[in-house]
């Protein structure tokens, strides 16, 4: 199901169309720093880490576009390692979209989105420190 907000469209992630756009972030030295994680490689890397963090989460994943273009400038999604009625989010966005609220407005959009669904009784966020 598609999302939107103001400023965002949240199409459900299509790891082979979207992988691309990901990886470029994903390979961002300066991204991965701030992420405390190390910079992928390679798609594979990139496609490793989409799968190690959404890839068992029911499709609820979504890629960040601004409305009317293509390019993924983030994903938002539930994390992988669910098993209660409690969901937690996990999300990234490209550097050159920090600091305008972005991630914020799909978290809202998300999280009243995840809450109708049956089964979901509370959502967080997960903040990981890697590396």
């Amino acid at each position: 199901m598609q999302l939107t907000t103001e400023r965002l469209a949240l199409v459900p992630l299509d790891v082979d169309r979207d992988l691309a756009d990901l990886h470029a972030m994903f390979a961002d030295p300066l991204w991965a720093e701030a992420a405390f994680a190390e910079p992928t490689a390679d798609f594979d890397a990139s496609r490793d880490r989409l799968a190690e963090n959404f890839s068992d989460n029911g499709d609820l994943t979504w890629a960040l576009r601004a409305p009317g273009s293509s390019d993924a400038i983030g994903v938002i999604g539930v994390y992988s390692d669910q098993g209660t009625s409690t969901r937690r989010l996990s999300w990234y966005l490209r550097r050159d979209h920090w600091g305008q609220g972005l991630m914020g407005e799909a978290a809202r959009v998300v999280v009243d989105h995840l809450l109708t669904l049956p089964g979901i009784d509370d959502v967080g966020a997960r903040y990981r420190r890697t590396g």
